[in-house]
């Protein structure tokens, strides 16, 4: 969207690389924005506004954020997780363009004892994948959680592997297996006893029967 017509609908932003006017003062960057806006925005999107700043100037932005209207939501990417816990009201944390964790300050600062055993789960996956790995195991990662956030589970090593990740996943729950996974080797006794794709396995009324009583 050209900057007029985003500007026009009270969205605004910054970038990580700043685009000021460099060969014009700090007194007419302001105004220029000040012409150009006509207006308080109602959405600002900061991205990573603390980058390269010191401790002290970092201090001194948080201070002027907290100063603005109450009425503009503002939208922040930033890695410093100090500020986010400082200035934000609701924080998502993201990894690989993953979505792993979302609340308030209290549920994200949460200790791990106090996780539900799917929120446990998923900051546990978390946690991996900040290690950004080409190859992951999975031991059970379903194991005790209600059926929707298996679902979510799912859905986030599904998105593991649209992104070239390689995964090993040890399982119980048949049908999550056969969703997640393309290839399915079964096991017993600590031996594979069959080797197939998914839609193979499900189709395979025999070995289901003898090897997963299904």
């Amino acid at each position: 969207m050209a900057v007029h017509r985003r500007t026009a609908l009270g969205i605004t932003r910054t970038f990580q690389v700043t685009d000021l006017f460099p060969n014009l003062t700090v007194l007419r960057n302001l105004v220029i924005a000040c012409l150009a806006l006509a207006g308080p925005p109602r959405l600002l999107l900061l991205d990573e506004p603390t980058a390269g700043l010191s401790p002290v100037e970092t201090r001194d932005l948080t201070r002027l954020l907290k100063k603005l209207d109450p009425a503009i939501t503002i939208l922040m990417t930033e890695h410093d997780m100090d500020v986010a816990f400082d200035f934000g009201n609701t924080i998502t944390v993201l990894c690989q363009g993953q979505k792993l964790a979302e609340g308030n300050r209290e549920e994200v600062r949460n200790r791990g004892n106090e996780l539900s055993e799917g929120e446990q789960q998923m900051l546990a996956v978390a946690r991996a994948l900040f290690s950004n790995p080409h190859f992951m195991l999975m031991d059970e990662p379903t194991e005790g959680l209600a059926p929707l956030l298996v679902q979510e589970v799912g859905d986030v090593i599904l998105k593991m592997k649209e992104g070239g990740m390689s995964i090993l996943i040890v399982e119980q729950n048949l049908l999550f297996a056969l969703r997640v996974s393309t290839e399915t080797h079964l096991m017993s006794k600590g031996t594979i006893v069959y080797s197939s794709s998914p839609q193979e396995l499900w189709a395979n009324q025999e070995v289901k029967y003898q090897y997963l009583g299904v």
